[in-house]
């Protein structure tokens, strides 16, 4: 039972991953014009792109990080977490620019700049160019929920095959949401809710709180 529940929380762990970068993709996501004659990045306030610049000024570099900090302003120090690709996180490992640090009972996480790292190959990344996110507290919020009728979990099983199979099915009614930015619903098909590809879209995002109240920083780099 115990290895059971093990594998449902770890795949729900992986699920929710990939459904908070589809909304990072968005809220970070550039919107055309019909005729593409016009373009914008909504909260482009909170965005770094040092990636097309020449040479090394395009990888990260202890001086672009804080760049990024900067983004926020006075309202940095609420900057608490670092969401990163592990090749990006590899290559800080090479320059020497992590640290480790160590709790008593010796579990071991890794910080940058005295901000939590989180790896996630989630992360985007296109034509050598990758998109690390900075995180402040309560920046995602999560609602979950419990429909009329819902099941959260039921068994199975299909006696016809082999010696049998048993089947487990584990059901999540949840809600993460990224405090400040409104969801707009412009193009979602899906009346019982967006897909992630429509999530992932910037045409339903807008940005409502000043950018200095929304606790995320989007910072795209190489890594050389």
């Amino acid at each position: 039972m115990g290895a059971i529940a093990g594998l449902v929380a770890d795949f729900w762990v992986r699920d929710m991953q990939r459904e908070l970068i589809a909304i990072l993709k968005g809220i970070f996501g550039t919107v055309e014009d019909v005729d593409a004659s016009t373009k914008e990045t909504r909260l482009a306030s909170n965005l770094l792109d040092i990636s097309e610049k020449t040479g090394d000024a395009a990888n990260w570099s202890v001086n672009s990080f804080i760049d990024a900090q900067q983004l926020l302003g006075d309202a940095q120090s609420q900057l608490t977490a670092v969401v990163m690709h592990s090749a990006t996180w590899s290559y800080l490992k090479k320059k020497n620019f992590s640290d480790t640090e160590r709790q008593s009972v010796d579990v071991s996480f890794d910080t940058y700049q005295g901000k939590r790292v989180i790896i996630d190959d989630g992360c985007p990344v296109e034509s050598g160019v990758y998109t690390t996110y900075l995180f402040g507290q309560g920046a995602i919020a999560l609602g979950n929920g419990s429909p009329v009728g819902f099941v959260p979990t039921e068994t199975d099983r299909d006696k016809q095959k082999g010696s049998g199979i048993d089947y487990l099915m584990n059901r999540k009614t949840y809600i993460l949401h990224p405090r400040g930015i409104s969801f707009t619903n412009a193009n979602v098909d899906k009346t019982e809710g967006p897909s992630r590809l429509e999530l992932a879209d910037a045409k339903n995002w807008k940005p409502v709180y000043e950018p200095k109240q929304i606790r995320i920083v989007a910072f795209k780099h190489k890594i050389g």
